[in-house]
């Protein structure tokens, strides 16, 4: 949508900025302490992102993804996700003459 705002919240917790929330369109229910406007893939990764009250840094050791790239990892992150929960049963099969 047009319209869309992709933020990041965080709360100053003993000094060090720490992040609260992420997402879409969404609306702070605690009491925040920065609001930053981002592009959604920022947004996607903020687990990745360190904020020191002035500028918005990837963490040592991370890497941002393009939306593109990080599209696909999640994607590749559910498959593998979804054949650990439903490993595929072999099927046996059994021949019957009618």
């Amino acid at each position: 949508m047009e319209n869309d705002q992709w933020l990041i919240f965080y709360k100053l917790v003993n000094g060090k900025y720490q992040l609260h929330q992420a997402g879409k369109n969404i609306i702070p229910t605690d009491v925040v302490d920065k609001v930053l406007p981002v592009e959604e893939h920022v947004a996607m990764q903020a687990e990745k992102l360190t904020f020191d009250g002035e500028k918005l840094k990837v963490e040592v050791g991370q890497k941002l993804l393009s939306m593109a790239d990080y599209s696909k990892a999640e994607a590749q992150n559910r498959q593998k996700l979804m054949k650990e929960m439903y490993p595929a049963k072999q099927n046996k099969v059994v021949k019957v003459e009618l």
